[in-house]
């Protein structure tokens, strides 16, 4: 029982982690890709 709540902590503990680290990773994508676009803009 106690193995067993142990284990489910720990997957929730790494989904979690999952959800964080690619939440941002998806911030840092759409702000990599909105960065260059005003600069393209006002080099041209």
């Amino acid at each position: 029982m106690n193995g067993a709540v142990n284990m489910s902590r720990r997957t929730m503990k790494a989904i979690a982690g999952a959800i964080l680290i690619g939440a941002v990773m998806s911030v840092t994508a759409t702000g990599c890709a909105d960065a260059p676009a005003p600069t393209q803009i006002t080099t041209q």
